[in-house]
């Protein structure tokens, strides 16, 4: 970030304190520059958004860097969040099925479109995505009812 987008920033923060407005915020730019300042803009302002909601005092340091820690946190635990229903008959549009193999739950990424976002997943065997009545225990593939 420059200069001039911290000051902004700064200002932004302070509109939310009546008492700050008037007062001098150089020290403070200077702090929020070094400490903040290679983070991206967006990044940093999404997180001074999320700390003025709730804020009683004028956000520090560590206030921002929670705030984009939390972000962080609530982008992980929505990446592997089911999509909407993609009309996939196997998996729901979740991307993923789970399948019983040598007696354990299996999860594998299945071959619809929604399943391309599990990267590095394993790919379900094709039985299991012709039918839901198929287990393969050990080298045994037995047909049960469900």
């Amino acid at each position: 970030m420059t200069k001039q987008e911290i000051k902004n920033l700064i200002t932004f923060a302070a509109a939310n304190f009546p008492g700050m407005q008037n007062k001098e915020l150089d020290e403070t730019a200077k702090l929020w520059a070094e400490m903040l300042g290679g983070l991206p803009l967006q990044q940093v302002k999404e997180a001074l958004k999320k700390v003025l909601i709730t804020a009683k005092f004028f956000p520090t340091i560590a206030d921002i860097q929670g705030a984009i820690q939390s972000i962080k946190d609530d982008q992980r635990n929505t990446a592997f969040q089911p999509l909407k229903k993609t009309g996939c008959s196997v998996c729901g549009g979740g991307g993923y099925i789970t399948v019983l193999q040598e007696g354990e739950d299996r999860y594998c990424r299945c071959p619809c479109k929604a399943g391309d976002r599990l990267n590095g997943w394993t790919m379900a065997p094709s039985w299991a995505t012709q039918t839901d009545r198929r287990i393969l225990t050990g080298a045994q593939v037995d047909e049960i009812p469900f």
